[in-house]
C-alpha cells in the first residue's frame, strides 16, 4: 500500500504542472505583467520544493520521530514515507511570497493560478486515489466523502470565479486555500489548530481585499429601514 500512496502523489503532481501550464499558457494578465511560461514554471519548482520541505518538516514535528532530525531520512520520503498538509501550504505559500518578491513578480495572478492547480490535482486526482486505498484498507469514512466533495466544489466554484474574473487578482487563492484549509481542518484532526488560523488569516485577507463589509453595509442599512 505505500507504493500506492507514493504512486498517488506523483500522479497528483504531474496533474498539477498540467493544470499549471493549461492556466497560464494564454493568460491575459501574465502576458500583460510580462510574466512568461518560463518564469512560471521556474517558479513552481521551487515552490514545489518548498512545499515538501514544509509538509517534511511539519510531519516530522508532528509524529515526534527523532529519526527525521537525520536530512537524508527527511529528503527519503520513498523510504519513509508521511507529509503534513499544513506543511505543506505553509511552505509552499511562503516559498511562493518569497520568490515573486524576490523576482519583482506581481503575486497576486500567480498564486490564483497556482491555487486552483493545487486544488484541482488534490480534488480530482490525489484525494480519489488516497481514498481508494483508504477504502481498500478498510478504513474510510463520511468525512472523508465530505471532504473530497467539498474540496471538487470549492474548485468548480472558484474556477468559475477566476475565469469570469469576477475577484481581484489574489483573492481566487485567498478564498479557495481558506475554504479549503477551513474543510480540511475538520477532516485532518491533528492538524486542526494550524489549518484553523490558516483559513481565519485568509479569509480576513479576504474581506478585507474585496472589501465586503463596505458591500454588505448598504444591504443592511435599508433592510433595517425597511
Amino acid at each position: 500500500m505505500q507504493e500506492f500512496e507514493i504512486l498517488t502523489l506523483f500522479i497528483s503532481f504531474f496533474v498539477f504542472l498540467f493544470c499549471v501550464y493549461m492556466f497560464s499558457k494564454d493568460d491575459f494578465v501574465l502576458m500583460r505583467k510580462n510574466i512568461s511560461l518560463d518564469q512560471i514554471f521556474h517558479l513552481i519548482f521551487l515552490v514545489s520544493l518548498a512545499s515538501f520541505v514544509g509538509g517534511r518538516v511539519l510531519y516530522a514535528v508532528f509524529t515526534a520521530n527523532t529519526s527525521f532530525v537525520n536530512p537524508l531520512i527527511l529528503a527519503a520520503f520513498l523510504y519513509y514515507p508521511g507529509f503534513s498538509l499544513a506543511g505543506s501550504i505553509l511552505g509552499g505559500g511562503g516559498g511562493l511570497a518569497l520568490l515573486c518578491y524576490s523576482w519583482n513578480i506581481e503575486k497576486g495572478r500567480v498564486f490564483d493560478i497556482v491555487s486552483l492547480s493545487f486544488l484541482g490535482s488534490f480534488s480530482f486526482v490525489y484525494l480519489p486515489l488516497f481514498f481508494l486505498g483508504s477504502f481498500l484498507k478498510g478504513s474510510w469514512s463520511i468525512a472523508h466523502i465530505i471532504f473530497l466533495l467539498g474540496s471538487g466544489g470549492l474548485f468548480g466554484v472558484f474556477l468559475r470565479l477566476f475565469l469570469k474574473e469576477k475577484l481581484r487578482d489574489g483573492s481566487v487563492s485567498l478564498g479557495s486555500i481558506g475554504l479549503f484549509s477551513l474543510l480540511a481542518s475538520m477532516v485532518v484532526k491533528n492538524e486542526f489548530f494550524i489549518l484553523l488560523p490558516i483559513a481565519v488569516i485568509l479569509l480576513g485577507l479576504l474581506t478585507r481585499q474585496e472589501e465586503f463589509a463596505k458591500k454588505l453595509y448598504p444591504f443592511f442599512k435599508s433592510r433595517t429601514k425597511q
